[in-house]
């Protein structure tokens, strides 16, 4: 049986997560995800977390192939860039 969720369960994960200290806006975008992975390629550290959002997104790709897309004003259309470091252990 999984495990329940909790907030503090949450939090604990999360601790190495900071607010995005860059946060780029678009009014229309093809896919959020594009413009993170470009954005990204030049970002210096001290600009991430990066959040890169748009009103409209006209071919966002989801899970499977499915497309993502989204009138003007219609939904929540953001993606977070991180970048990979190695872990320990």
């Amino acid at each position: 049986m999984p495990t329940a969720i909790t907030a503090a369960a949450i939090r604990a994960d999360l601790t190495f997560v900071q607010l995005p200290r860059t946060i780029v806006w678009h009014a229309q975008a093809t896919s959020t995800m594009d413009l993170a992975r470009a954005a990204l390629a030049s970002a210096s550290d001290a600009e991430l977390p990066l959040l890169v959002g748009a009103d409209e997104q006209t071919a966002g790709r989801g899970r499977r192939g499915r497309v993502w897309a989204a009138p003007p004003s219609s939904a929540l259309l953001m993606s977070l860039a991180l970048r990979r470091t190695a872990r320990a252990g």
